[in-house]
């Protein structure tokens, strides 16, 4: 038997073993990647603490508010994406297309390659170096992190800049990324954000 087939094997005893989630005796849970990471075996909502806790007396009117504000910011942060990317794309297409006009092919062929690359570069740089926690599509970090998943600066404003101006370089750097993800981790930024809003009210 391999050394690989034995630790797989000793791997899917172990997680036999484990209870269910929400009925943890081990601590951390030794079936799963993120061992290394701390995690809730509960929903807020449903603590104690949180159902115990004080309603104030415009609540349910602060919480429609919320979602309005929501709204209005994340459509407004879109837009602002939209109107860069097509910036971006346009610059290069009309650069690109002049000179093919002037019969300059290769010319044509180096600077929309060049280009390209250089947006793709300047996400990846700024994803590396400023805002980690932008990695990924952002809809599997917030799934985890809505489960209880201590998953780094998943929520922070490097993040949230990152995602911006990240996914927008890299769209119009033509990456094969879409907008639907990144957008749905803005959101959980944004809705972070505007609870801050209302102090303590």
């Amino acid at each position: 038997m391999s050394p690989a087939f034995k630790n797989n094997n000793n791997f899917v005893k172990a997680a036999a073993k484990m209870p269910a989630i929400g009925n943890e005796t081990k601590w951390p849970r030794k079936d799963n990647a993120f061992m290394a990471k701390q995690s809730l075996s509960f929903q807020e909502a449903n603590s104690k603490i949180w159902q115990e806790r004080e309603v104030g007396e415009h609540e349910t009117f602060i919480e429609w508010g919320s979602y309005v504000v929501v709204g209005i910011l994340v459509g407004s942060t879109a837009l602002v994406m939209d109107i860069i990317e097509e910036s971006l794309v346009h610059f290069k297409d009309h650069m690109t297309q002049h000179q093919i006009e002037l019969n300059n092919i290769g010319a044509s062929w180096i600077f929309y390659a060049s280009f390209s690359a250089f947006l793709g570069v300047l996400s990846c740089t700024l994803t590396t170096y400023y805002g980690p926690g932008a990695m990924g599509s952002g809809v599997a970090e917030i799934i985890g992190y809505l489960q209880g998943v201590n998953y780094p600066e998943t929520i922070s404003i490097p993040t949230y800049v990152t995602k911006v101006f990240g996914v927008v370089l890299a769209v119009a750097g033509t990456l094969a990324v879409g907008k639907e993800g990144p957008l749905a981790h803005i959101g959980a930024n944004v809705g972070a954000a505007v609870l801050y809003m209302f102090g303590d009210s």
